[in-house]
């Protein structure tokens, strides 16, 4: 005879049981799936190149950006929000000539984080001038950035880009 547990024997126990981790596991991927098909992405980027001369280049990378949405500066300082990050793949036929320049954002104090933050909203260009080493060469790399409105903040996304020269 099976042992009585709380008012009910073992063996009425362990259908229930299995019955309950189905059901925790079925809500568990309704919620994952849920969560995926709402796929946020109120940034759209594309890139251009512009020549300069023959031996030097300019990388244009645009962000389109939602209504209502806003995208962080590459300055905003450690203590705030995710700053947009640039990272180019290194390669023989190019060589980067300073930093990403990006244009004069929104500057705003933030409750959320308590102090002043740097932005932009609707559609902003960073441009990285590059040295040519060979033209038909691709410039790759990643862009790091974090996207918030009033009401929500988007996780930071890694967005890959690639390009010829």
């Amino acid at each position: 005879m099976m042992k009585k547990n709380n008012g009910f024997y073992l063996h009425q126990q362990i259908p229930r049981m299995i019955t309950n981790k189905i059901s925790l596991t079925v809500i568990a991927v309704m919620l994952c799936l849920s969560l995926k098909a709402q796929n946020i992405c109120p940034v759209k980027w594309d890139y251009s190149v512009k020549k300069i001369n023959n031996t030097e280049a300019i990388v244009c990378l645009h962000a389109k950006i939602d209504q209502g949405w806003r995208i962080y500066s590459q300055n905003v300082g450690d203590d705030g929000p995710i700053k947009t990050q640039f990272r180019f793949k290194s390669s023989d036929d190019y060589e980067l000539k300073g930093g990403t320049i990006e244009p004069r954002p929104i500057i705003k104090y933030s409750e959320a984080f308590g102090r002043n933050v740097s932005y932009f909203e609707t559609e902003v260009t960073f441009l990285q001038k590059v040295k040519v080493k060979r033209y038909g060469t691709r410039v790759s790399g990643y862009i790091k950035y974090m996207v918030e409105n009033e009401n929500m903040s988007v996780p930071p996304d890694d967005v890959r880009f690639s390009i010829v020269l």
